[in-house]
């Protein structure tokens, strides 16, 4: 994943499962800055996000 990527969360303690994030940048290998709907910023690890293909 890239920044503007979209993702889906999978598992969060702080992010309700299912809530689309934007992938804002890579902070180390795996580990992701994301922008929440609501416009706040978590670091989510990469197993915990499912990417949003284009179809």
């Amino acid at each position: 994943m890239i920044k503007g990527d979209f993702a889906r969360v999978i598992k969060s303690k702080y992010i309700p499962t299912g809530t689309f994030v934007e992938i804002l940048r890579e902070l180390q290998e795996g580990i992701y800055l994301c922008a929440t709907p609501s416009n706040e910023s978590y670091i989510v690890v990469a197993k915990n996000l499912m990417p949003i293909t284009e179809e």
